[in-house]
């Protein structure tokens, strides 16, 4: 009898093993179909990324808070009434943002989600994908004029920057590109905030003036 018995709970035993195993296998099987969509989604929606930033350029995003705000919507994109209230708080601080969301982003958004993508739970992946696109062509583009002068102390990158960008100094675009320089070519530790770089520029932008009214002076007296 008690042979029966714990040949019986011996045999349960084994059934729940079995069955531990095939939910781990079928978890494991789920979990990598899964991994597989998700890869073929990311990679079409680099792919249209790609296309869509040769005709739009919204280097608005490099800016930091801009990003911030941007992401809060996007983790509100589910719910309507969360998004409105969202996008209210939002537009007391700048109507930039909303407008960068509903003219590009959003209309983005709707053609790769044409094609299968989910946004939810891939919020941040997807904000930041897009912002390292943007940096990098940024980047890119802004070097060429910028050009390949190497300097070896910051107050020189800082008037060629100056001298070289005039009035789209204070663009964001321009700005990420003098941090992501500095930052590249070891004349900064860190990446410069948009902040600092304004504040930056104020100081650079006196000496710039000075030093260009000594070079007029310099001309006058060798040139008379």
């Amino acid at each position: 009898m008690f042979n029966f018995i714990s040949q019986k709970l011996q045999k349960r035993k084994q059934e729940k093993i079995e069955r531990h195993k095939q939910l781990q296998k079928e978890l494991e099987e789920r979990e990598k179909e899964e991994k597989r969509k998700a890869e073929e989604s990311n990679k079409m929606v680099e792919i249209e990324m790609d296309k869509y930033l040769k005709i739009v350029r919204p280097t608005i995003l490099l800016h930091s808070r801009v990003k911030e705000d941007i992401y809060s919507i996007l983790k509100a994109r589910g719910s309507e009434i969360i998004l409105s209230r969202v996008k209210a708080n939002i537009l007391q601080k700048s109507d930039a943002v909303i407008e960068l969301y509903d003219n590009h982003i959003n209309i983005f958004l709707k053609l790769i989600e044409s094609q299968g993508y989910k946004l939810k739970g891939n919020e941040k992946t997807f904000i930041d994908m897009l912002e390292s696109k943007i940096r990098n062509i940024n980047y890119e583009e802004c070097l060429i004029k910028f050009g390949n002068s190497t300097y070896t102390e910051l107050k020189e990158a800082f008037f060629q920057y100056i001298d070289v960008f005039a009035d789209d100094c204070l663009k964001v675009g321009s700005q990420d590109f003098l941090s992501e320089y500095l930052f590249k070519n070891n004349l900064t530790n860190i990446k410069l905030t948009v902040e600092y770089i304004d504040e930056k520029l104020i100081d650079m932008k006196k000496l710039y003036d000075l030093d260009f009214k000594v070079r007029q002076l310099e001309n006058r007296l060798n040139n008379p």
